[in-house]
């Protein structure tokens, strides 16, 4: 049998099928979740920011976020990896309260970003079976270094992101 992208020709019982190792499967799995997760966070996180440069930042990895679940949907198809239930479409409500302020919101995103870089090289790291696998993390984890280049950066211009100190060197 020969396949050509999602075609097919020749006999099904003779196409070769997709692998990937147990740890892959796994990672495909965690990453999914996490964006599922991560996407309810973002909703509801929106709801609560004042600031609008916050809110188009947010709606900003937002689509990032969108566009990597559809991939790795994409793949858990391919090898055949059933899916974790989805979030909901879209949460809203009105979050008028003051409690929740942008700095927060803010650290939050920062937090995050950081732990989705562990997660996605963790993911490259363990990747050996399947190449086309690792490729795909390995643009998954690029796109979060260069998200969190920019989280930096927005951060810094609002004065959200929490400085270690700097310390003189004698």
């Amino acid at each position: 049998m020969v396949q050509i992208g999602n075609f097919h020709i020749g006999r099904y019982d003779s196409a070769h099928k997709p692998v990937l190792s147990s740890g892959e499967g796994s990672y495909l799995w965690e990453i999914l979740v996490a964006l599922y997760d991560w996407n309810d966070t973002l909703e509801i996180l929106v709801n609560y920011a004042y600031d609008q440069e916050l809110i188009d930042f947010l709606r900003k990895c937002e689509h990032l976020l969108n566009k990597q679940t559809k991939i790795l949907e994409d793949e858990m198809a391919h090898y055949q990896v059933p899916l974790p239930e989805r979030p909901r479409k879209a949460i809203t409500f009105d979050a008028e309260s003051g409690v929740v302020q942008d700095d927060f919101i803010f650290s939050r995103i920062f937090i995050n970003s950081q732990n989705f870089l562990l997660l996605c090289s963790g993911a490259v790291k363990i990747s050996v079976v399947s190449e086309s696998l690792r490729e795909t993390f390995l643009k998954i984890l690029l796109e979060r270094i260069e998200e969190f280049d920019e989280i930096c950066k927005f951060g810094r211009k609002k004065g959200w992101l929490q400085m270690p100190p700097k310390q003189k060197i004698n």
